[in-house]
């Protein structure tokens, strides 16, 4: 198999989640849940429960390569800048696609509720619209 056939079958993977994405608002992507007091007083910490179709994409994307070990985080800075202005990635590569989806990806394991929020700005589906104007292009 070569790169480029290798390359499509990791972008079609994830360009199925396209019309998911494109759904208004966080609602599909899950609720916060947790935060309740217990019969002993206890207070559970709150967490946020993602709908099956997020966790579907979340392992869409380590099944296919897109968050891979030894990748690295993007910097704070700069992904605050691709998050503020799409138009930023807008001649981004697969690599830099990987770099992103691994930073979220993972990032949600410190900073609860980060996919969710990457959905309801918009930021995911950008980043699969990229996915969509490379894949075109192979």
């Amino acid at each position: 198999m070569t790169e480029e056939t290798a390359l499509r079958i990791q972008i079609d993977a994830l360009l199925t989640f396209i019309p998911t994405f494109e759904q208004e608002g966080v609602g599909w992507a899950g609720e916060w849940q947790g935060g309740e007091r217990n019969a002993s007083g206890a207070i559970q910490m709150p967490y946020f429960g993602y709908s099956d179709a997020l966790l579907q994409f979340t392992r869409a994307c380590a099944t296919h390569g897109w968050v891979a070990p030894g990748i690295s985080w993007l910097e704070p800075g700069l992904l605050k800048l691709y998050i503020e202005d799409p138009a930023t990635f807008a001649s981004a590569d697969a690599s830099l696609i990987r770099r992103l989806l691994t930073t979220h990806v993972r990032g949600d394991r410190f900073n609860e509720g980060h996919l969710a929020s990457m959905v309801e700005n918009g930021h995911l589906l950008a980043i699969l619209r990229r996915l969509a104007v490379i894949r075109a292009g192979l």
